[in-house]
C-alpha cells in the first residue's frame, strides 16, 4: 500500500467488527486500499494496532502525515492485495533470490572482516540447516553461485509451509536484509530485528570501525532496524497464541537460567511454569499476550550472563494454565507431550 504525504481529515479511527473480519473506520468511513477494496483484518489484535496507527497519524485534523506512520497498515495491505491472491508467485520470487543470499558471499581479506563474517553469518546458515534442512553453499568473492537443488528443494518446502502473514513478512524482509535466511530467522522469532539489521550491514559497519562512522550508514541502520521490527510485530499480531510450550537448548542448566526465565516472565505479567529436564534442556509453558511472549522469546535466546542458548523451540499448548504467576516445577525426565 503506497500512501504519500497527506493531511488528516478524520477525527477518530477505530476497529469495528464485520462479517469478513475487522474494518478500520475513519470516523464513519471504512479504510480502503488504493485499488478500492476495503481493508479487512484478522485477528482483532492486528486490527486494533492498525486503528491505533491511523488514530495517531498526524496528531489532529489538518495535520500532515506520511507513510512512515503506517507500517502495519502497509504490511496488512500487502498481504491482502499481493500475497494472499498470489502465494505461489511470491514464493517463487523469494526462491529465485536465494542464489544471491548475502550470507553466502564472504570476503577474502582483511582478516578482521573474514572473522566477523564467519562469526556473524555462519551461525544463521547453520540454524537454517537445522530448522529448514537447507545446507547453503558458501563461497569467497562476489561471483554468482547457484545453490544446489537440495537447497532449493528444502527452501521450496519451507516457503510452502508458511502462512500468509509469514510469507508477507519474508517478501519484505528478504530484500530489506539481502538474505532470505535472515528473513526467516526474524519472522520466526529466532533473531532480533536489530541484530538482523546489523548483520545485514556487517561490511559497512566494519568499515565504520576502521575509518570512522558514516552518517548515511547510521541512518540506514536505524531505518532497517525499524522496518524489520515492524515486520516482526506484524507477524506476532497476526498469530496470537494463548499459550506456548518452549524447549530451550544449550548451556541452560547450572547457570541460573530457570530462575532468570521465571523472573523475566513474571516481570512481563505472563503465566505458566518452568522446569529443568534431565537431558540438559529447560522446558517452559507460558501464556499471555502475543507481543509479550514474543518479547520474552527474544530475551530467552540470550538469557542470563553465563548461559549460551542454542535454540528456543516453541509449539502450541492446550493444557491447563496457572491462574497467576510463573511457577518452578521439579525436574523431569521428559518434556510434556506436544500439543496442537
Amino acid at each position: 500500500m503506497s500512501v504519500g504525504p497527506r493531511a488528516r481529515v478524520w477525527q477518530r479511527a477505530r476497529a469495528r467488527a464485520h462479517e469478513d473480519g475487522y474494518r478500520i473506520m475513519l470516523d464513519e468511513r471504512p479504510l480502503r486500499l488504493p485499488g478500492g477494496a476495503v481493508l479487512s483484518l484478522r485477528p482483532r489484535a492486528l486490527a486494533e494496532a492498525v486503528a491505533a496507527e491511523w488514530d495517531a497519524a498526524g496528531g489532529g485534523v489538518g495535520s500532515p502525515f506520511g507513510p512512515e506512520a503506517l507500517g502495519l497498515t502497509r504490511l496488512a495491505a500487502t498481504l491482502q492485495e499481493r500475497v494472499a491472491p498470489a502465494r505461489a508467485a511470491v514464493a517463487a520470487t523469494l526462491l529465485a533470490g536465494i542464489d544471491g543470499d548475502l550470507l553466502c558471499y564472504r570476503a577474502a581479506h582483511p582478516a578482521s572482516l573474514v572473522l566477523l563474517q564467519d562469526g556473524g553469518w555462519q551461525p544463521w546458515l547453520d540454524w537454517c540447516r537445522r530448522v529448514h534442512g537447507a545446507d547453503f553453499v558458501v563461497r569467497t568473492g562476489v561471483m554468482p553461485t547457484a545453490q544446489p537443488e537440495p537447497v532449493r528443494a528444502a527452501m521450496r518446502v519451507a516457503l510452502a509451509r508458511q502462512d500468509d502473514a509469514t510469507l508477507t513478512a519474508l517478501a519484505v524482509l528478504a530484500p530489506l536484509l539481502g538474505s532470505l535466511v535472515l528473513g526467516f530467522a526474524v519472522a520466526e522469532g529466532a533473531l532480533a530485528p536489530e541484530a538482523a539489521s546489523d548483520l545485514s550491514l556487517l561490511d559497512a559497519l566494519h568499515q565504520g570501525e576502521r575509518w570512522g562512522v558514516d552518517a548515511e550508514v547510521t541512518a540506514r541502520r536505524a531505518r532497517l532496524a525499524q522496518e524489520a521490527s515492524e515486520v516482526r510485530r506484524f507477524v506476532v499480531l497476526m498469530r496470537p497464541a494463548a499459550a506456548e510450550r518452549w524447549l530451550i537448548e544449550g548451556r541452560v542448566q547450572g547457570v541460573g537460567y530457570r530462575i532468570w526465565l521465571q523472573d523475566t516472565a513474571r516481570a512481563l505479567d505472563l503465566r505458566g511454569w518452568v522446569r529443568n529436564l534431565l537431558d540438559g534442556r529447560v522446558e517452559a509453558m507460558l501464556s499471555g499476550p502475543p507481543d509479550r511472549l514474543a518479547e520474552l522469546r527474544l530475551a530467552a535466546l540470550r538469557g542470563p550472563a553465563l548461559a549460551k542458548v542454542d535454540r528456543v523451540a516453541a509449539s502450541g499448548w492446550v493444557g491447563p494454565v496457572p491462574e497467576e504467576g510463573v511457577d518452578r516445577r521439579p525436574d523431569a525426565a521428559a518434556p510434556e507431550p506436544p500439543t496442537a
